[in-house]
């Protein structure tokens, strides 16, 4: 254990049919990069194959701009997410949250394996503003941590990374740039983008740049309103095992030697880190975008006594903000356990239903990813349910029955997206968890006064009077920051009420038998 060997990456190759682009075994344990097919978008997941050794530990790392899914393949690892504990095992998926702390610990006697999806964040469009056009990384610095941020990269794509600003100022582990460039950069003798940047303005070469000596770097302008910042720089090794005769002429005994300790980086493996860098240097604009929010938050807070209409925009937006984090939330809670009820009837059935499951699962996911509004119908709605409980059916063919009662009136009623379907996910996924008969899921809608009420009811092992507490207890505050931390009935609770404006009511009901009823009431206006 803990050798890399020829067989293990055949068997890879074999088994997923896709070459394995990049390898690393570590102390605690090997990763395997995969090589997707090519397809049509601008960016790709990047997806590797872990095998963490028996009793290892893969001590604390940050994870900066990019969103991490884990799907267990055999053994037993536990997972930290900052302080949430994710048990992967075999046909398990996990998540991995974007900005977080995250370690891995394998206490069994043998391996685990699991697959590693990758997926950065990146921000596509960017907001003009007057503050861009006075951004300086330096002044970045004093708000981020930004050679920190560098060495993260680093360890993700495992090659030296470094941040060149606009005054030729260096941000990443300065230890980790080669005696070679330590020394071109201390006396000036070289003609790459450490040689005095900040001065010289040299023509830049974007992308695989080799200087004078030999070293081979991948350099990506950050850009931000046509202007350029500065320079992201990742790789500084030598991509042949002997210098050139170009190269021989610039060298001295010294820079030999310095040449010989470069790392062996090949020309692919540079290739594969430039989209990767691409995507780094979004996440920098993203951070300068964010710091131009801030200033620009401030400056209104600073006229909120002088001007009563800054003062409302400003409450608009952070509404606005807030229900779009709301949803995105409950999105990604909904997303994964959907996902892992398709892999855990994948597996039991051999992928006999999993056509039909598709189909299902991208209407929610055109639900979940794709919708631009706040709102839709509850027509809309109900086609989503419906989608949702053939999914739920194939996974517990025998479990419940749902029947529905809904008024046609309100179908054309608009309400946050979501709303209803993760009331009927509380009572399939919680209610029906422990009983030994059949469960029944009612879900009525109809029309009192100026009101609609909308209920689901289900007969399953009941609410805890802790859950119904709390959704007693959610009118009682405004302190929207302390309910950010869960999702389903206080995200629905904390939607609604920006939706409708406080011009709702939640209730829920542990049932004198047994079960749960959670009734939703909400304004009624005929179009």
């Amino acid at each position: 254990m803990g050798k890399q060997t020829a067989s293990m990456k055949e068997r890879i190759k074999n088994y997923y049919g896709v070459d394995i682009i990049r390898d690393v075994v570590r102390e605690w344990g090997e990763q395997y990069w995969l090589q997707l097919d090519p397809d049509e978008k601008e960016s790709q997941p990047i997806v590797s194959l872990v095998i963490l050794y028996p009793n290892k530990v893969q001590v604390t790392h940050n994870h900066f701009g990019f969103h991490e899914i884990l799907i267990g393949i055999s053994g037993t690892c536990y997972h930290w997410c900052g302080e949430r504990k994710i048990v992967l095992t075999k046909g398990k998926i996990g998540h991995v949250d974007n900005d977080c702390t995250h370690r891995i610990i394998n206490p069994e006697a043998t391996p685990a394996h699991f697959i590693s999806v990758i997926y950065p964040d990146v921000n596509k469009t960017l907001v003009e503003s007057d503050y861009l056009d006075q951004m300086k990384f330096s002044s970045m610095a004093k708000k981020f941590n930004l050679d920190k941020v560098i060495v993260n990269f680093a360890d993700l794509v495992h090659m030296k990374c470094f941040l060149l600003d606009q005054d030729g100022s260096l941000y990443g582990n300065q230890e980790d740039l080669p005696a070679l460039c330590k020394r071109c950069r201390k006396k000036k003798l070289g003609n790459c983008l450490l040689f005095d940047y900040g001065q010289q303005k040299l023509a830049v070469e974007e992308g695989t740049f080799q200087c004078c000596f030999g070293v081979t770097v991948n350099q990506l302008p950050v850009t931000v309103n046509h202007a350029t910042l500065g320079y992201l720089l990742c790789g500084f090794g030598r991509i042949s095992d002997l210098p050139d005769e170009a190269v021989l002429q610039h060298m001295d005994k010294n820079s030999e030697a310095d040449y010989d300790a470069l790392p062996l980086i090949s020309p692919n493996h540079l290739i594969a880190i430039a989209k990767n860098l691409s995507l780094l240097t979004n996440t920098f604009v993203d951070l300068i975008t964010t710091n131009q929010k801030d200033e620009e938050l401030n400056t209104y807070k600073r006229d909120l006594t002088r001007e009563r209409e800054t003062q409302v925009q400003l409450e608009e937006l952070l509404n606005q903000t807030q229900l779009k984090f709301l949803e995105s939330q409950i999105n990604v809670h909904f997303l994964f356990n959907t996902l892992n009820t398709i892999a855990q009837q994948a597996y039991i059935e051999g992928a006999t239903n999993v056509a039909s499951l598709t189909y299902a699962l991208s209407n929610l996911l055109r639900l979940s990813l794709g919708k631009e509004k706040a709102e839709i119908t509850i027509q809309e709605e109900l086609n989503y349910i419906r989608d949702y409980l053939y999914i739920q059916k194939v996974r517990f063919p025998d479990k419940f029955k749902a029947t529905f009662d809904i008024q046609p009136e309100i179908l054309p009623v608009q309400i946050p997206l979501m709303s209803i379907l993760v009331l009927i996910e509380n009572a399939i996924l919680h209610g029906f968890q422990n009983i030994n008969y059949l469960g029944i899921l009612e879900i009525k809608g109809y029309v009192e006064t100026d009101h609609i009420i909308i209920q689901v009811r289900d007969n399953g092992c009941g609410v805890s009077d802790d859950v119904v507490d709390m959704v007693h207890n959610l009118p009682k505050t405004d302190d929207i920051k302390i309910h950010l931390s869960g999702i389903g009935l206080k995200n629905i609770y904390l939607r609604l009420k920006l939706f409708f404006d406080g011009n709702f009511s939640l209730r829920l009901e542990k049932l004198p038998d047994t079960g749960t009823l959670a009734t939703l009431k909400i304004p009624y206006t005929q179009s």
